[in-house]
């Protein structure tokens, strides 16, 4: 039976409604792991999974065929093996000890269900023109299954381990949203969309000795402040997103470690392509130049990561340039681009961010302030981080631009970073940016197995990028995740989500 525990009213405040004002904790003797994610998006489909709290779910519900090991490497995990048997084909050799949630066997059938319905038009799915340049995916035996691509395609490895390419059973389809079975380490027990998500622990996951908690809940809360407090009263046990103001705090509380990882992660200024007035080339360079990129650094991180050059390639990816001129604060030469484009009196922007990921909107600000001395005038509004990414990146309108958020995982940790924001089809194109002959070098791109050949290809589509691309990038952040002492296993992934198998209780 399980026992129920209150929390403070302020707490519950930043949760929303859960059922009746309470919160449902374990007994003692279960160990019940309370996660805090300041966004909750609806439905658990693993096929629309794009925010970071979706990601930990279906990671935990759902197997992809590979994962990503902390040095970057695809690792095996429902696939035991894989090799790419010609130019276009990849083949996968899948475990014959895998189990959904109901019981029945994972097999082959199930891999090329998922893949082929993920990439299905008719299926809806954002992140379909992420799985690669693939035709179809076809179940050789039960146990093979072999990808026949369109070109040459050396990333498969890598994209068969993100949240989308989860194997679902094709029985449970019609209920993925609200009560999906996986073949994953932990099964869905409670759901209560958009608030909360209780899974249990599956006692026949097939990587023994996994997971070692009983119970994960994910909590919903806004405000950072009260998942900080939270987590030092022990009402929660990790805040996935410790913003840089409060690290410190968190860092001077016993009760508490915080754990750093790499400064891979980008928050771009999103300047709409096809609207007035970032629909010429001059006009978004010009914003480009309105960035002080050391203030927003300072204001976003407390200037733990380091300064962007408006291309999406972190420092540590193995694709970022070396090549380019680092972009510097110029309002007088802004000013002089946007008399070019038609703006001899500048212009007024309306910049969206949110208070729902750490820094938004202190380097909204920023830019604002750094911005001005250019022509540019910025309207900033604050809005709810859901509200930002359905509404307005989905229905851009003239003389407004978006300040998101995006982690390690799209600043070319784990694969290259250009194709999902700047190819004319790409999932998160969300600046409708469209470059035909960048479309052809990203796709040849993708099919060279050279090192070499591949660095110089990405040195030029990042010069193109450079110079007329669809975003401002002024920096790259570390992201800090914040614990109670007693969880141990924790360790930052490359893709900046927690894996919640490796979690356990000291």
């Amino acid at each position: 039976m399980l026992s129920r525990r209150k929390f403070s009213v302020g707490t519950l405040a930043g949760i929303g409604a859960l059922a009746g004002g309470t919160v449902v904790r374990a007994a003692a003797q279960t160990k019940t792991f309370t996660l805090a994610v300041p966004s909750m998006k609806p439905g658990l489909d693993p096929a629309f999974a794009v925010t970071f709290d979706l990601w930990v779910t279906t990671k935990a519900i759902f197997s992809t065929l590979t994962e990503l090991s902390p040095q970057l490497e695809p690792k095996p995990l429902l696939a035991e093996s894989w090799k790419l048997v010609d130019p276009l084909k990849w083949t996968f050799r899948i475990r014959r000890d895998v189990r959904f949630h109901n019981g029945r066997e994972l097999t082959t059938e199930d891999v090329a269900f998922s893949m082929t319905r993920l990439l299905d038009e008719k299926t809806g799915a954002l992140s379909r023109s992420l799985l690669g340049p693939v035709a179809s995916v076809t179940a050789d035996d039960k146990y093979t299954v072999s990808f026949n691509m369109t070109v040459p395609f050396a990333d498969m490895p890598y994209t068969v381990s993100q949240p989308y390419s989860a194997i679902v059973a094709k029985e449970n389809v019609d209920k993925l949203m609200i009560a999906p079975i996986g073949s994953g380490p932990f099964i869905l027990k409670q759901y209560d969309s958009g608030n909360s998500v209780l899974l249990s622990k599956n006692p026949d996951y097939f990587q023994k000795g996994q997971p070692q908690l009983d119970e994960v809940r994910m909590v919903l809360m806004k405000s950072m402040a009260v998942q900080a407090s939270a987590l030092s009263s022990g009402e929660i046990d990790m805040m996935l997103f410790a913003p840089a103001e409060l690290v410190a705090t968190l860092k001077a509380d016993n009760r508490v470690k915080v754990v750093v990882g790499s400064p891979d992660r980008h928050q771009p200024i999103v300047m709409f392509a096809q609207k007035k007035p970032t629909d010429d080339p001059r006009v978004r360079k010009a914003l480009r130049l309105a960035s002080n990129r050391e203030n927003a650094l300072s204001a976003a991180a407390f200037d733990v990561g380091s300064i962007g050059n408006d291309v999406p390639a972190a420092p540590k990816s193995p694709w970022a340039s070396g090549k380019l001129q680092q972009r510097t604060y110029d309002p007088v030469a802004a000013k002089k681009l946007l008399t070019e484009a038609g703006y001899p009196n500048g212009v007024d922007m309306v910049l969206y961010t949110s208070k729902g990921r750490p820094g938004l909107e202190e380097a909204s600000i920023a830019y604002q302030q750094s911005a001005v001395a250019a022509g540019i005038r910025v309207n900033i509004k604050s809005i709810d981080i859901q509200q930002l990414y359905v509404q307005e990146l989905s229905n851009p309108r003239e003389f407004t631009m978006a300040h998101i958020n995006w982690g390690a995982q799209s600043s070319g940790i784990t694969g290259e970073p250009f194709s999902q924001f700047v190819k004319t089809d790409a999932a998160y194109n969300y600046a409708r940016y469209s470059n035909p002959k960048l479309d052809e070098m990203l796709l040849k791109a993708g099919g060279v197995f050279s090192k070499d050949e591949r660095t110089a290809l990405y040195d030029q589509i990042q010069e193109i990028l450079w110079e007329e691309g669809p975003e401002v990038i002024p920096y790259f952040a570390a992201q800090a995740t914040a614990m109670r002492r007693i969880i141990q296993g924790y360790e930052f992934l490359p893709d900046s989500v927690v894996d919640l198998k490796y979690l356990s209780f000291v």
